[in-house]
């Protein structure tokens, strides 16, 4: 189905301060919503940049009328959170911050969870 106001975008982090470069959404509390189809439109929203205090890589994306989702939590905390979109995408992007040395490694994992929740589901 594409991206539009069927579907409520949720972070673990307030997003009022999001800079909205786009008429095309309702900020409130922890959650995104489209409040109009985006057809050829796109969105590009920074909503976070700043010290994660561990909880802050993660995101759900719902669409609100099937009750399906997609949710998704990272292991590292990050630095920024972008939101883009387009008719057949929804993006939250979480930045984290590498500095390695020559011959250093780093890991981090993300886990990603698909539901649909029964009673919302037609």
């Amino acid at each position: 189905m594409p991206f539009g106001p069927d579907y409520r975008v949720e972070f673990p982090f307030a997003t009022e301060r999001a800079e909205s470069t786009s008429d095309l959404v309702s900020l409130s509390g922890n959650a995104l919503e489209v409040d109009v189809p985006l057809g050829e439109r796109s969105l590009w929203l920074p909503l976070f940049d700043g010290d994660d205090p561990g909880t802050y890589n993660a995101a759900t994306v719902r669409n609100k009328r099937t009750g399906a989702s997609v949710e998704f939590s990272g292991d590292t905390p990050i630095t920024r959170m972008i939101f883009w979109a387009v008719e057949r995408a929804a993006c939250p992007e979480p930045f984290i911050h590498i500095h390695l040395e020559p011959g250093q490694a780093m890991d981090w994992a993300t886990t990603y969870r698909f539901k649909v929740d029964s009673d919302t589901a037609s």
